[in-house]
C-alpha cells in the first residue's frame, strides 16, 4: 500500500477557494479547512512568511508519490515563495486507525465486504 503524508497549508483566507481547487485537481481526497488568526509575535509571522491577516488552515491527505507535484503547483500559483504569502509542509503519516478511514481521508471509495 502506498505510503501518504498529511499536508498542512496556512494562506491568507482569500486564497482559500483557489488554494483547495489547486490541491484537489492533483488530489482529489477529503480537505478540512479551518480559519484562524495566530496569537505568535509579529517577528515570528514573518520569519515564517504568514502575516497578520486571517488565515486558512488547509489539512489533507495525500499521496506520498503526489507530494511534489502539489507544492510545486502550490508554489507557483501562490507565490509562496514570497514574503507574508502563506506556509506549506508535510508530515509522514506512520499510522492511520484502519483501512476504512485511509479510504475516506483520500477519497478512494469504502467497500463494504462481507464474509
Amino acid at each position: 500500500m502506498e505510503k501518504h503524508k498529511l499536508l498542512i497549508l496556512i494562506v491568507d483566507s482569500k486564497q482559500e477557494k483557489q488554494a483547495s481547487k489547486l490541491i484537489h485537481k492533483i488530489s482529489p481526497s477529503m480537505q478540512f479547512v479551518h480559519i484562524g488568526k495566530g496569537t505568535a509575535e509579529l517577528a515570528v509571522l514573518d520569519e515564517l512568511g504568514v502575516g497578520r491577516a486571517p488565515k486558512a488552515v488547509i489539512w489533507t491527505v495525500i499521496p506520498e508519490s503526489l507530494v511534489t507535484k502539489v507544492l510545486d503547483r502550490l508554489n507557483q500559483r501562490l507565490y509562496l515563495d514570497e514574503p507574508n504569502s502563506g506556509i506549506v509542509f508535510t508530515i509522514d503519516l506512520t499510522a492511520v486507525s484502519g483501512l476504512g478511514a485511509l479510504q475516506y481521508l483520500t477519497g478512494k471509495e469504502v467497500k463494504n465486504e462481507k464474509s
